[in-house]
This record gives C-alpha cells, sequence and structure tokens, in this order.
C-alpha cells in the first residue's frame, strides 16, 4: 500500500494541503491515518479527494456533497417543513411558535404572549376610546 504525507497527497490530487485540511474538517475526506508527524495518507484519501472534486464541477456545493457521501437520497437533501401558529399580539407585532413546543414551553410562551398582549393592548388605547362589540 502507497502512503504519503499531506504534501504529497495534496501534489498528486492538485490542490493545497490548506484545502485537504477543509475537506477533512467537513467530514468529506476521511483524516489521515495515524497522528502527528507520522500521520500518512492513502490511495483512498485520494479517490475521495477526486470524487469530492467531480462533485464540484458538476455544480454542487459541500454541503450537497457531504449528504450524498453520507448515502442521503436527493429528496432527503431539504430539511421537512415545519407548521407554525401564530399569535397577534397587536396592531403590528406577530408572535410565531413552531407547532409542537413541548407543553411547558408552549406554558411559558402563552404566559408571555398575555404579557405582550396587555403592553400593547395599553399603549394602544391610551388617549382613544376603546371600541367593543
Amino acid at each position: 500500500m502507497k502512503t504519503m504525507n499531506l504534501q504529497q497527497l495534496a501534489e498528486r490530487v492538485g490542490t493545497t494541503p490548506r484545502t485537504i485540511r477543509y475537506y477533512i474538517a467537513r467530514g468529506l475526506v476521511p483524516g489521515p491515518v495515524g497522528a502527528g508527524p507520522r500521520a500518512y495518507y492513502t490511495e483512498e484519501h485520494v479517490r475521495r479527494i477526486e470524487e469530492v472534486r467531480r462533485l464540484q464541477d458538476e455544480g454542487l456545493t459541500l454541503g450537497e456533497i457531504q449528504r450524498r457521501l453520507e448515502g442521503k437520497a436527493a429528496g432527503e437533501l431539504l430539511p421537512q417543513p415545519s407548521r407554525w401558529c401564530q399569535f397577534c399580539v397587536g396592531k403590528d407585532v406577530i408572535v410565531w411558535v413552531r407547532e409542537g413546543t413541548p407543553p411547558w414551553r408552549m406554558h411559558r410562551v402563552r404566559e408571555l404572549i398575555a404579557e405582550l398582549d396587555a403592553v400593547f393592548g395599553q399603549q394602544e388605547n391610551n388617549g382613544k376610546a376603546q371600541v367593543k362589540n
């Protein structure tokens, strides 16, 4: 098995050691075998870097490449949509809360919304006659 150091790997694939370290930090390329001055890279590292660069040439972002290398299907690339509830606490103030918020947290959110509603309600009604139906 042919091994190489970081500089040799960079020369072999035509990039910089800094780029290789970045790919490793992003999880696109596995880290070296071993650590310190005895760390080395193999042909598997060469193949992975070449695959990343090929996918970049196809126009994929590093995030998309990472998902693809992790084996996620194209439909899994986008996050699932979430539902939201809105609470109007003034003429021009809306509070959005994600549906599915835990009950203990939602209880506190509702308390705070009530406080906001009281504050904005007083501000909007100062000096004006309240209209009630």
